[in-house]
């Protein structure tokens, strides 16, 4: 028996009342696993702000250039920036 079937056959076995405890029980886990997530996420935007920044400007250089030219190129100089 998986971990679906058990949580059903347990939770059918239980009064109605106690079904929405459980039912309130995994909306809040659910919750706090949307925060854990949300977090992460910007903790991870934060440390690679510099990185997102220069990217952005990569690509507004490259869309420009587009828009100029009619075409890409893309040119790096020694410090793998677009020139």
């Amino acid at each position: 028996m998986g971990f679906s079937e058990k949580i059903i056959q347990d939770v059918n076995d239980l009064s109605e009342e106690k079904q929405k405890e459980v039912i309130d029980f995994i909306e809040f886990l659910k919750q706090k696993q949307n925060k854990e997530d949300d977090e992460i996420i910007d903790k991870v935007v934060l440390e690679n702000a510099e990185a997102m920044e220069e990217l952005a400007k990569m690509c507004y250089l490259i869309v420009k250039d587009f828009n100029k030219k009619g075409s890409i190129a893309i040119e790096l100089n020694d410090s793998n920036e677009v020139t």
